[in-house]
This record gives structure tokens, sequence and C-alpha cells, in this order.
């Protein structure tokens, strides 16, 4: 049997308190204690790391803000944008799975 000598205290409403209790009851947990971490520490959770698709859309906007400057200083007159439009797809897919 593993031993509990640490604690964790939360605040909740009443509302949310009454709930977590009655739904304790419905489980097949033996306590409230038992229920709370088997819903903590079993549920599965996501962790996204923004920071690379951060740096790479950093980069793509630097490269469009030098074309835009080009364009205004009449350096060049067309840019073709499929690359930056290839480049943006995976970010942004990323970024609609996120929940």
């Amino acid at each position: 049997m593993r031993q509990r000598n640490k604690q964790i205290n939360i605040r909740v409403t009443e509302k949310d308190r009454t709930k977590i209790i009655k739904l304790a009851a419905k489980s097949r947990c033996k306590s409230l204690t038992d229920y709370i971490l088997e819903k903590a520490l079993n549920k599965e959770i996501i962790q996204y790391d923004l920071h690379e698709i951060n740096a790479r859309l950093s980069k793509i906007g630097s490269e469009l803000n030098h074309l835009v400057v080009l364009c205004h200083q009449e350096k060049i007159k067309l840019v073709n944008l499929t690359k930056y439009t290839k480049e943006l797809e995976e970010p942004q897919e990323v970024l609609k799975n996120i929940k």
C-alpha cells in the first residue's frame, strides 16, 4: 500500500464540490481522494511546444516583410508566394488541432 503523506489543497465552488462528491460516490473508487487521483493522473494531457512554430512563423514573417520592402523600393515587381503558402500549412494544421 502506498503512503500518502503530502497534501494538495484546492478551492472550488460549492456547486463544483457537490458535483465532484456525487461523481465520486457513483464511481468505483473507494474514497473521494481515490476518485480525484484517478481523474488527475489517468487523464491524458496534451502538451504543445509552440516555440518551434513561433520561430518558423517569425522567419516567414521576416522574409515576407523583406519582400514588401523590396516591392516598395521597386527592386522587384512580382513575387511568387507559393513557397510561403506551403510553409504555412503545417503550423496552420497544428494550431487548428489545439483545443
